[in-house]
């Protein structure tokens, strides 16, 4: 029967799981170190976004993070810095009372919404295009800003396991187990049929500024 045969539904899906699977695993032990975690990121969106066979995955991937060595690195290290600060300015807001503390966290909130919709777009763009980080930063704020839906809804499939981590402990150790098989991979590539579509949009009217 062909849905058992070589190029069959079930053998086809056997092999994109384990596609999948290796990916996963070579994008978390590029994270490893924090500073790999920019470029890794950036690859492994530039995997999905620039049409490659499904077979070619992996040699794309390390292809995509050596190009993305440095420029991806940095583009990592701004948001980063930016959670950081946000992280300590967190931390004091909860250990310390005082007045005004309420816009103080109004502001937190909306400065962390807008950065992880900004980094949302940031990495793809990175991986997609060949800008400076300065170009490549500026168009993924603007396009935070401006598809700020869209970028959070990005940022909701990326972080999925955190969000679960504070609705359900319990939930979340059974998520964490398929995220560490293939979570990284397989939200990346739901991520860049969503940003797909932003890219478009973008390009029908003007192109990413700078986009050569």
């Amino acid at each position: 029967m062909k849905f058992f045969s070589y190029d069959g539904f079930l053998a086809q899906a056997i092999r994109f799981v384990w596609r999948m699977f290796v990916l996963n695993l070579c994008y978390m032990l590029c994270c490893l170190t924090v500073v790999g975690f920019g470029a890794a990121t950036s690859a492994l969106c530039a995997v999905f976004l620039n049409d490659t066979q499904d077979e070619r995955l992996i040699f794309r991937f390390f292809r995509e993070l050596k190009r993305n060595l440095g420029q991806g690195t940095a583009v990592g290290a701004v948001f980063l810095a930016v959670w950081a600060v946000l992280g300590a300015d967190l931390y004091f807001l909860l250990r310390y009372d005082f007045a005004g503390e309420t816009l103080v966290w109004v502001g937190i909130v909306i400065v962390l919404l807008l950065s992880l919709s900004a980094a949302s777009f940031a990495f793809p763009l990175q991986g997609h295009y060949e800008n400076p980080v300065r170009t490549t930063l500026r168009n993924s704020v603007t396009l935070g800003a401006i598809m700020f839906i869209r970028g959070l809804l990005m940022s909701a499939v990326a972080l999925f396991p955190v969000i679960v981590f504070f609705l359900s402990v319990e939930v979340f150790i059974r998520v964490l187990a398929f995220w560490l098989l293939l979570g990284f991979s397989m939200s990346a590539k739901l991520n860049s049929m969503i940003v797909k579509g932003a890219f478009k949009k973008t390009q029908n009217s003007e192109t990413p500024e700078d986009n050569q």
